[in-house]
């Protein structure tokens, strides 16, 4: 896993994490573990991986080992001329490149909103809500106020939208939905033209109604990108927890979720007349427009949104091009493949096929143990109908049966330590920035790899204070041991 980026410093830095095998407990489990991070003096496809082959090596790790790369999908990467992970595979062909799939989620549902012309208005109106507070300690202290004195437990910090992290959205959204009463409280009293400006598009019934289905709409999706950044993810669990969300998400079309049902409970079932002869209707307090129009455009813009994000998303989460052959493999270790039906032969030419190139193993030879390992897991199923019941379950028996299947084993090993996200580096680019601020803007980039060694691995293991304490004042004569504490 591989990315870069800028610090304070405004210099460019390569981060790369690891992922791979270790035996923890009898099996054999994927871990991923900081690399290293390099200065880079230009970041082009040709400097990073001069970069990536020189920290490899000096790490004492062999490329012809390197079973995948993840990165962020930026062209400098994966350019199919003479991209970072093109250079690569002309030095080890078996490589398996990933596009990170939090970054193709987080295009997708932004590419989707965008297409909706409502939605580029509703993020401008968020925005605009948040600016109005945030940059106002009077309005900020008004807000505060008013949430005291109704005592509602929902009441939180109202959030910006974030285009580089869209899911971010999600806790905007529902920031508005549960602050609304106290947001319009405060408008009403500031009563100056910026914030009757804000009153009127956010007092009606499509801003209410589209702000209340986000809120449902938005959660699954958060919380697939939060699953899609654990660090212990494999291949095999990304299609099915993105197919559950987008079952979930269908059902928002034709069953209102909690919030907007909350809101659907309040408002009348059509548009009413008040005494002005004006459509409206009284909610928390406050009096909202609404009109057929309103309604009709807010439920088509819901659905809009919807089928755009599974299109989206279909585009994007593809079998093609190396995703291919991980889907191959996770088919083939998946335990429905030996007890229900055989795996299917096209899967098992795939997997021979990436396998010879990658010198494990001639097709054929590759072919015929791949069929012995189908048999080898039925006969162990139809002794026990509970031997396996995950994906990780078949390849941890394809570890333990390396002597009779090696040819499998190197295979299973190639699924599981696969990496699928590069949100290890995301988090290490965090963890960078915390300790090179604008006070420590000049740590030399040698300082800085060792102090985010220590700050990611603290707590890790037991760490000898005293060895090191040593270690350190051994270096160099140290001022330290040179000062007079005498008075």
């Amino acid at each position: 896993m591989l990315d870069e980026s800028t610090d304070v410093s405004v210099h460019q830095n390569l981060i790369v994490y690891v992922r791979f095998l270790e035996q923890i407990g009898g099996r054999e489990v994927p871990c991923v573990e900081f690399l290293g991070i390099r200065q880079l003096s230009v970041a082009n496809a040709e400097a990073i991986t001069s970069e990536l082959l020189g920290m490899l090596r000096d790490m004492g790790l062999d490329l012809s080992r390197l079973g995948g790369v993840s990165t962020d999908g930026a062209s400098v990467m994966v350019g199919c001329k003479s991209g970072v992970v093109t250079r690569l595979k002309e030095l080890c062909p078996g490589i398996l490149a990933t596009h990170c799939i939090a970054h193709r989620l987080a295009l997708s549902c932004g590419e989707a909103a965008d297409k909706v012309t409502y939605l580029v208005k509703f993020q401008a109106v968020l925005n605009d809500l948040y600016k109005y507070f945030e940059r106002s300690p009077k309005n900020m202290a008004r807000l505060e106020k008013v949430q005291g004195i109704l005592e509602d437990s929902r009441s939180t910090r109202l959030k910006q939208v974030s285009n580089t992290r869209w899911l971010s959205f999600e806790g905007s959204v529902q920031a508005v939905v549960d602050n609304f009463q106290s947001v319009v409280a405060v408008i009403l009293e500031d009563n100056s033209a910026k914030s009757l400006a804000l009153h009127k598009p956010i007092s009606c019934y499509k801003f209410l109604y589209v702000a209340h289905f986000l809120a449902d709409a938005l959660k699954p999706l958060a919380m697939l990108s939060r699953s899609y950044q654990r660090s212990e993810l494999d291949f095999t669990e990304v299609n099915c927890l993105l197919h559950s969300t987008v079952q979930v998400l269908d059902k928002l079309i034709s069953y209102p979720g909690c919030n907007l049902s909350a809101f659907l409970q309040h408002a009348p079932t059509e548009p009413t007349l008040d005494k002005s002869g004006l459509f409206t209707f009284e909610f928390q307090g406050h009096t909202v427009r609404d009109s057929l129009s309103q309604r009709s455009e807010a439920v088509r813009a819901c659905s809009s949104f919807i089928e755009t994000v599974k299109a989206s998303l279909q585009s994007r989460f593809t079998d093609s091009g190396d995703a291919k052959i991980l889907s191959a493999l996770s088919r083939f270790f998946d335990p429905q493949c030996f007890s229900d039906r055989t795996p299917p032969s096209e899967d098992i030419d795939v997997i021979a096929k990436h396998l010879s190139v990658c010198k494990v193993g001639e097709v054929r030879e590759c072919r015929v143990e791949l069929g012995n390992f189908v048999e080898f897991c039925r006969a162990r199923l139809q002794a026990n109908p509970k031997a396996f019941l995950t994906s990780t379950d078949v390849c941890q028996v394809a570890f333990r049966a390396r002597e009779l299947f090696p040819i499998v084993a190197a295979a299973a090993g190639r699924l599981i330590t696969a990496p699928v996200s590069t949100a290890d580096c995301e988090r290490g680019f965090s963890r960078q920035n915390l300790i090179k601020t604008d006070v420590r803007s000049c740590l030399k980039p040698t300082t800085l790899e060792n102090l985010m060694r220590l700050s990611i691995n603290s707590g890790k293991e037991e760490m000898d204070y005293e060895e090191a304490f040593r270690k350190w004042s051994s270096l160099k004569a140290r001022r330290i041991f040179h000062v007079n504490f005498n008075q």
